[in-house]
């Protein structure tokens, strides 16, 4: 790290030409990195559905729990079918919601350790991955896990208490608790 003097730029080392792209895929369970690839270059729908066939599915189990966001790649009807043939169940998280995927806190703790490695070319960033994946330990992603957890069931539940709240106000009529229970499943993604 560089330091500088009140008002005075901090010099450091940059690098003068950015190269193409590592995109990274993994998929995380309470043991840890199930399945991983990096990718020189975007990622596009033929890639990620093999990404599932050919390194996630392999590792599922039956009963398995495979949570992904709503970006159009992850839509595909192979990816469903094959997490589906696994044994494996689906599920979307709700639109606008990354917040509750425990993968999105996973990535921002290995691209912290990325930086500190200041890896400059091609080969020495793949290694660099593997070593920041690796410090990325069981534990912490159990933690990371049970803080997203905390985080839905406390989203929950201001929301009960909302509707709970605006059923008071309105004399607890039944048209409106019913339009307020749809309302509140929809929510949580029931609907």
């Amino acid at each position: 790290m560089r330091l500088a003097l009140k008002g005075r730029r901090a010099r450091g080392e940059r690098l003068q030409k950015r190269g193409v792209n590592i995109s990274l895929l993994s998929a995380l369970s309470l043991r840890g990195v199930a399945a991983s690839i990096n990718i020189y270059g975007p990622v596009h729908g033929v890639t990620f559905e093999a990404f599932i066939v050919r390194k996630l599915v392999p590792n599922l189990w039956k009963g398995a729990r495979v949570v992904i966001d709503n970006a159009k790649i992850h839509f595909g009807e192979m990816v469903k079918n094959s997490i589906e043939n696994a044994g494996a169940t689906l599920i979307y998280l709700s639109p606008y919601s990354p917040e509750f995927s425990p993968i999105e806190n996973f990535w921002s703790k290995v691209k912290s350790i990325l930086i500190k490695l200041k890896a400059r070319n091609y080969a020495d960033l793949i290694d660099a991955i593997t070593d920041a994946m690796l410090q990325v330990t069981q534990k912490d992603i159990r933690a990371l896990v049970c803080s997203l957890l905390l985080l839905y069931l406390m989203t929950l539940r201001n929301a009960i208490v909302v509707v709970i709240t605006i059923i008071q106000a309105l004399n607890q009529s039944p048209l409106t608790i019913q339009l307020l229970s749809v309302l509140l499943l929809h929510r949580v993604g029931h609907i």
